[in-house]
């Protein structure tokens, strides 16, 4: 079974970690409370990391403004997922969304970039432990099913929430579906 107590962002996870400067956040027009928490937190701009398997994640070397149709609100969008859409920061309020730009719809991510960052960090020590307990319990069973063993994913469950409770609240949140038997 997997351990809270390993579930935090690696050493290398963290050295990915690089800060956007000033000069190319500058001209965007955002808040300077914005601008700050993009300078302090760190996002691995140079780095490929998978969520799943077949989703990787793209951090753009420099934030987009952006507006999108039939979404309310402006944003900086800082990556992109290669099957799931886009992420970005709302710039009024600092939250952190999944958009799904063609479907005119959002979902909530994380209360602020520096807990999407650690989030992120958790999850990606989580996946792999993951992925390979339940290949170990399905070699030790064929009928094994997640659906049956939910509380797989208790110690996650239990770090995001720890890292920001409205993460988890939503079942249609981005962390807690993350969390659901259907996403291997």
């Amino acid at each position: 079974m997997i351990s809270i107590e390993t579930l935090q962002p690696s050493r290398a996870f963290r050295n990915s970690l690089d800060k956007y400067h000033e000069s190319v956040l500058s001209g965007l027009g955002i808040p300077k409370g914005l601008v700050r928490q993009l300078g302090k937190t760190g996002l691995p701009l140079h780095s490929q990391y998978f969520v799943f398997e077949e989703n990787p994640i793209h951090f753009y070397p420099s934030p987009q403004f952006r507006r999108y149709a039939l979404i309310p609100g402006d944003y900086l969008e800082i990556a992109a997922m290669e099957w799931v859409g886009k992420i970005a920061v709302e710039i009024g309020n600092g939250l952190v969304w999944q958009v799904f730009e063609r479907e005119f719809r959002v979902s909530f991510m994380n209360s602020s970039l520096s807990q999407y960052i650690e989030c992120l960090g958790v999850w990606l020590q989580f996946y792999p432990q993951f992925q390979e307990y339940v290949r170990d319990m399905l070699a030790a069973d064929s009928q094994f099913s997640l659906y049956e063993n939910p509380e797989v994913y208790d110690p996650v469950r239990e770090k995001l929430k720890e890292i920001d409770p409205m993460a988890m609240q939503g079942e249609n949140n981005y962390w807690a579906r993350c969390c659901e038997p259907d996403i291997v």
